[in-house]
């Protein structure tokens, strides 16, 4: 899987549309926005595509084709550049020695994991910190 940001099938997304009390952890800025479906994002592309005959079904299998030559290429250890929209890599974590988090005192093993991670590009940071003023 990519992230919880690129997989927009994920019903509730992973606590994302929780209430606040139950969002330990989690800034209360990111409680508010509305999100974009998978869907949404294909009806879009339908209806900005100028060909006559691409058929909801035919943007499916295309946003899914890309979606999953992402996924595929990240799952690899590849890294993804999209210029002007950003970076997908996966970050690597060794194995390590952590605390309990109820019993500080308790030591417990963290496996090594691998982990999806995205940079922004200029143009979206730039788009982005525009449309905040």
């Amino acid at each position: 899987m990519i992230s919880v940001y690129l997989r927009c099938d994920i019903d509730k997304r992973q606590g994302i549309h929780q209430k606040p009390a139950q969002m330990k952890g989690l800034s209360m800025a990111n409680t508010d926005l509305p999100s974009v479906r998978k869907s949404e994002i294909i009806e879009q592309f339908t209806a900005r595509v100028a060909v006559d005959n691409l058929s909801a079904e035919d943007a499916s299998l295309v946003a899914n084709t890309i979606l999953d030559s992402m996924r595929q290429a990240l799952v690899d250890g590849n890294r993804i550049e999209i210029r002007g929209f950003g970076t997908f890599t996966v970050n690597h974590y060794d194995a390590r020695e952590g605390r309990h988090p109820k019993d500080p005192d308790r030591k417990i093993q963290v496996a090594a994991k691998r982990l999806p991670r995205f940079r922004p590009g200029k143009a979206l940071r730039a788009a982005v910190m525009e449309s905040a003023k």
